[in-house]
């Protein structure tokens, strides 16, 4: 067993895991941001309400860098899975 690409490979995955639920949690607040622009209509005193765009801009720039930082941890982990003995990680889609 090399303990050393065991270690970095742990360390990447957790990375990688740890990523993945920030990019979930910013997902849901973009949600939430796109869901509070809809709603009202027809029928009431209100046409719609503001969609805050540029808390929608940030919250995208913050998964990009996310995303940039979990393909690298996935990719460091997956170098190392083979030299000790672990299953690459796999991505969907």
């Amino acid at each position: 067993m090399n303990y050393e690409a065991l270690g970095r490979y742990v360390e990447a995955k957790e990375k990688a895991e740890q990523l993945a639920i920030n990019r979930n949690t910013i997902f849901a607040q973009l949600k939430q941001i796109a869901s509070d622009g809809q709603g009202f209509g027809p029928g009431t005193a209100y046409i719609g309400k503001r969609f805050d765009l540029e808390k929608a801009r940030r919250l995208l720039d913050e998964i990009c860098t996310i995303e940039e930082q979990f393909l690298l941890a996935v990719h460091e982990a997956n170098k190392h899975a083979e030299e000790c003995g672990k299953q690459k990680l796999n991505i969907i889609g």
